[in-house]
């Protein structure tokens, strides 16, 4: 089992729906090479009826793909690949510049289509003429993959068409569901386990109680395959869900009811995928948006309680705020500032971590001015999910502002994903309001839990393998544990403390996440023999 791939990280379970039909088997490594831009919609400052995560300054594209049915991660590695930058001219105006941040199925005058948001990158409000042809040229070019624009662009109007999100059969099953139980507050004690909120829950009002991961990265109810085996839930249909790394496919089941406590959600669906590499948390499922939507959540990290009410919860007034967006994959964002970049975050409680914030390595080339000191890079995995795993490094950002917070010098990974996400590290700093129906965050600093700014650290991170030994899967150049010479896929044997008592497994991860410097040594064994190693925690970054 590989609960720790790293020290650095474990992403939960963030699974997204793709918009796929079914019976959809594309083969991941079948890559998108070129998408044709058929059509222009203009939105500016005109609100979309229920499609709240619009940005100012936007506009919709109709797209058409190289590959029929692809998968989210298809799209977002052609995204990476052909870049969503673009430059928007037309003669006598100040060229443009327009980013891409949103991609989904929609309805427009009663056909599907498939478009990309992109916004106008301008704090003024922006005038863009109907009537006139404009140039959309990518800015990064790449021969490989590519856009297709044959003519110049002539925008219609969006207020002026039909138009609807598309739900298809998998998202429009996965959004049913209506609350049960009293409006007043419900408050309940939750376990904080390495970063995961875990809490007791009934399905179907179930004698036994199940432990769920509460989960603002997952858009859905997700159950583990053994449970839903064990309480005979009704299968619906076939999806594939993807995460932060990869794709894969997963029954979908029909849920009577959900309890927490006093309150829930009842006729839902749910997600079944195998979870077992939480195992060692005994977690049998995830919390997501299908059931937070219907609430305001506040989660006291202080105090371990969480509460859910369907009244307004009162903002606290030493609260900081922060707006939050709904992307079409039942996600939550925020707008994120780091240095002289505007872009977005999803905010994950479900996502364990040593730093503060992940970024993803292709943005480096863009973002390198934000960065505070050199990144350090690791050998083997610094992130694993149950579906991917993923190479990277670690940097600091010099800078960072999400809503009314802002602060300097934070550490960050650097990975091969495609979203930047903040999770349970940063989050757990603050006690948190999550207000879903005015979608507002709120954060409330806790004064013993003040943001670090390197990683003190002996350097490597470990993991069960499928037999049960604990190997070493993540070092970072420079640490301890790389110049004792450890390598990656070295079993450890036995570990002892400073005074020679061996340690369990279990009492290794808490050192591994305390900042206690306590040396420790590690009786370890590969192809050349066994032999012992000594390590002392030191800071990771440079200063």
């Amino acid at each position: 089992m590989k609960r720790f791939l790293l020290f650095l990280l474990l992403v939960s379970l963030v699974i997204t729906i793709g918009y796929l039909p079914v019976t959809a088997t594309n083969d991941l490594a079948d890559e998108i090479k070129e998408a044709k831009i058929l059509n222009a919609y203009w939105v500016g400052d005109y609100q979309v009826p229920a499609f709240s995560s619009l940005k100012r300054n936007s506009f919709l594209i109709e797209i058409k793909f190289s590959e029929d049915n692809p998968s989210d991660v298809q799209i977002q590695n052609f995204f990476t690949k052909a870049g969503y930058h673009f430059q928007l001219k037309t003669k006598g105006q100040k060229s443009l510049s327009a980013i891409g941040y949103q991609y989904g199925n929609y309805k427009i005058n009663d056909q599907n289509i498939t478009g990309l948001w992109l916004f106008v990158d301008s704090k003024e409000i922006v005038n863009i003429k109907t009537d006139i042809p404009y140039e959309l040229i990518p800015q990064k070019k790449n021969k490989k993959f590519r856009w297709i624009i044959k003519n110049k662009i002539i925008f219609r109007n969006l207020s002026e068409v039909k138009f609807s999100t598309y739900k298809d059969p998998i998202t429009e099953f996965l959004s049913r569901g209506e609350p049960f139980g009293p409006k007043a507050v419900e408050t309940i004690p939750f376990s904080f386990v390495n970063g995961f909120i875990i809490i007791n829950a009934r399905i179907n009002n179930s004698e036994k109680e199940y432990r769920f991961i509460v989960d603002t990265g997952a858009g859905s109810i997700v159950i583990d395959d053994e449970v839903a085996a064990e309480l005979k839930l009704e299968k619906k249909m076939d999806g594939r869900a993807s995460d932060y790394y990869d794709s894969k496919a997963f029954d979908i089941v029909f849920i009577r009811r959900l309890t927490v406590g006093k309150v829930g959600v009842e006729n839902c669906g749910a997600i079944v995928i195998d979870l077992k590499l939480l195992d060692d948390y005994q977690v049998d499922g995830l919390i997501g948006y299908n059931f937070l939507k219907f609430y305001n959540i506040e989660i006291n990290y202080e105090r371990q309680l969480i509460s859910f009410a369907r009244e307004n919860i009162l903002p606290p007034q030493s609260g900081l705020k922060v707006d939050l967006y709904l992307k079409s994959n039942r996600q939550i964002t925020a707008e994120l500032i780091m240095g002289t970049i505007r872009t977005e975050a999803i905010i994950d409680t479900g996502f364990t971590s040593k730093t503060y914030l992940l970024i993803p390595l292709k943005l480096i080339d863009e973002y390198q001015s934000i960065l505070s000191c050199e990144p350090i890079k690791a050998k083997g995995n610094v992130v694993t999910s149950i579906i991917g795993h993923s190479v990277g490094m670690i940097a600091k950002v010099n800078s960072m502002k999400l809503g009314d917070f802002y602060t300097e010098n934070l550490p960050v990974t650097l990975d091969n994903g495609n979203s930047i996400v903040i999770g349970s590290k940063f989050l757990s700093c603050f006690n948190v309001i999550f207000d879903y129906p005015a979608m507002k965050m709120y954060l409330t600093p806790i004064d013993s839990r003040k943001m670090a700014t390197n990683i003190f650290s002996y350097g490597f991170g470990s993991g069960k393998d499928k037999t049960g030994k604990i190997r070493i899967y993540t070092i970072f150049k420079g640490s301890p544990a790389d110049l004792s010479g450890l390598v990656v896929g070295d079993e450890i044997r036995k570990i002892y403390n400073q005074t020679n008592i061996e340690l369990t497994y279990e009492e290794l991860l808490n050192l591994l996440d305390s900042e206690n410097d306590q040396t420790i040594k590690l009786l370890i064994s590969n192809h050349t023999g066994e032999r012992e190693v000594v390590l002392n925690k030191t800071m990771l970054l440079p200063e």
